[in-house]
């Protein structure tokens, strides 16, 4: 029988979480922790050095097309989310 999400789990049974706040973690994972989060913070902030572009997921490809007649740069950008993106590199 299925349980609804809202109960509590029955006494013995398995807990499934993807949290990491839910499971021990030492003094040196919370400090790495804090370090991705600052940097994630830091690389979203308008005055991130360069200009970085955000994405959903992970990038497998990319290709950089340049139009000599036209002052028009696009990127190509196949992602691992079944994703094809063109960006303006302008």
């Amino acid at each position: 029988m299925l349980q609804d999400p809202m109960e509590t789990p029955l006494p013995g049974a398995p807990n499934y979480s993807s949290d990491a706040r839910n499971f021990f973690q030492s003094d040196r994972d919370l400090e790495i922790e804090k370090i991705r989060e600052l940097k994630k913070l830091h690389s979203s902030s308008p005055d991130a050095p360069g200009n970085p572009i955000s994405l959903q997921s992970k990038v497998l490809a990319f290709v950089i097309l340049e139009h000599e007649d036209k002052d028009v740069n696009h990127a190509y950008i196949a992602e691992s989310a079944h994703v094809a993106r063109k960006i303006d590199l302008n």
